[in-house]
């Protein structure tokens, strides 16, 4: 069991120093250690080189939460959502605490999507949160 727990530390370890991590690959460490209920130093740089990563969304792009950046109650995971606008400059939530989550996050993508009475409902997010969307 050490051995095998050794061996997965420096194949994560590769992982980490690796700039070309295939979303796999994270999927697969973060899935591992977020089971294990805390976020090693492989699963943290993972995820703060996913939340880097910007993809460039479009008006009318399906997208998706990314794993793990799931901030809000709606839209669920793999529920698709619509990109209804990009704005040119985020908006900043007026949240003067720094202990929500919210606070100061950049808010630059609107997007729709239907919610649990079946009515069509867009809000503001960070876009770095989220993926394009492949059905």
């Amino acid at each position: 069991m050490a051995k095998e727990s050794g061996e997965e530390e420096s194949r994560a370890l590769e992982l980490a120093a690796d700039q070309t991590i295939s979303f796999k690959e994270f999927l697969d460490v973060f899935a591992k250690q977020k089971a294990s209920k805390s976020a090693g130093p492989i699963a943290l740089t993972a995820a703060f080189r996913s939340f880097q990563h910007r993809h460039q969304f479009a008006v009318g792009e399906l997208v998706k939460w990314k794993p793990g950046f799931k901030i809000t109650k709606r839209p669920d995971y793999d529920q698709p959502a619509v990109v209804v606008e990009v704005l040119d400059s985020p908006v900043f939530d007026g949240t003067t605490d720094a202990g929500y989550i919210s606070f100061r996050q950049p808010l630059d993508i609107i997007l729709g999507f239907m919610d649990s009475d079946g009515d069509f409902v867009a809000y503001y997010f960070d876009s770095r949160r989220f993926e394009p969307y492949v059905a």
